[in-house]
């Protein structure tokens, strides 16, 4: 069902999402880039619709939100193991259908492909999407060649056109706060672009033999050096797996201020319910920071 609403509606039904989720959008972050002169449009907690960046495209990856770059697991000391708390909110995402395609894919790598990562599933159980229309395209887009401009697979979607925002509702517990703003009803489909100036063109019979093509053997390496990467350039893991352990040293304080690489080591004598753990943190890839200490405990944490 469609809605037309203002800017002050929009407002109050953002403030009654709040309650339950934490909203978040494309946001811009003034001063934050690689320079104190650079601005940096990534996703956010919103609390206004006015804070929403419409016309530019995201530097950074929804996935910040599904996957944190820095996020504890659980505490170990001696004796026990403490899972750490799930968020107390779930989480509405607003973003794009090229960013909503992009889903299916960690969807794929962490519910499907082997056991399903628990921390990935916990989070992603209490997400609602909202779709962004997509009036016109950006500088080197090619999603009409991919088939991702369109999506159906969404909770709300959300038009904007002169000051006022479209909305078609899919989701019952979304679509309450809705119809409580008593809005006119209208017809509503999301905006999408019908065509790129970039176009690709996909080979015909391409198969999964491509993965052992010769082109990626650079691509590995550089995949092993980017945990040596300045910040915000991100350790980019071999695989699925991204989650390291680690153990108090000797000057811990110094990985917690400086943020240095801590290496991943091997935890046999975790339970059995932590068995997926303990695979991944033998095998991972990447190298994580600790974010947190304390006298009685050490946590445990993944980087995305």
């Amino acid at each position: 069902m469609g809605y037309q609403l203002n800017a002050d509606a929009l407002n109050t039904v953002f403030a009654k999402w709040s309650d339950t989720y934490d909203i978040y959008a494309p946001k811009l972050f003034a001063g934050t880039g690689r320079s104190s002169m650079q601005d940096i449009v990534r996703y956010g907690k919103i609390t206004k619709p006015e804070e929403i960046v419409w016309d530019k495209r995201s530097d950074y990856s929804a996935k910040d939100v599904l996957l944190p770059v820095c996020q504890t697991l659980f505490y170990f000391n001696e004796n026990t193991v403490t899972e750490a708390e799930a968020p107390e909110k779930g989480a509405i995402i607003l973003l794009r259908s090229c960013d909503l395609h992009a889903i299916k894919r960690f969807d794929y790598m962490y519910l499907q492909n082997g056991p399903e990562d628990y921390y990935y599933k916990r989070v992603r159980d209490r997400v609602k999407f909202v779709l962004m229309g997509c009036s016109q395209e950006f500088d080197n887009c090619f999603c009409v060649s991919m088939g991702t401009n369109t999506s159906d697979n969404y909770d709300v979607a959300l038009n904007v056109k002169d000051g006022q925002y479209f909305l078609d509702v899919k989701d019952d517990v979304l679509g309450k706060a809705v119809s409580e703003a008593k809005a006119p009803e209208v017809d509503v489909v999301p905006d999408h672009v019908t065509e790129n100036k970039l176009q690709v063109h996909i080979p015909e019979n391409l198969s999964s033999a491509i993965a052992k093509s010769h082109v990626w053997m650079n691509t590995t390496s550089a995949a092993s050096n980017a945990a040596a990467a300045p910040w915000p350039v991100r350790p980019v893991p071999a695989g699925p797996c991204r989650m390291c352990s680690s153990r108090k040293t000797i000057k811990p304080v110094n990985a917690a201020v400086y943020r240095r690489p801590v290496c991943s080591t091997t935890i046999p004598w975790l339970p059995v319910a932590f068995a997926s753990a303990r695979r991944r943190a033998n095998g991972c890839a990447s190298k994580c920071s600790i974010r947190r200490w304390n006298s009685n405990s050490v946590p445990v944490s993944r980087c995305a």
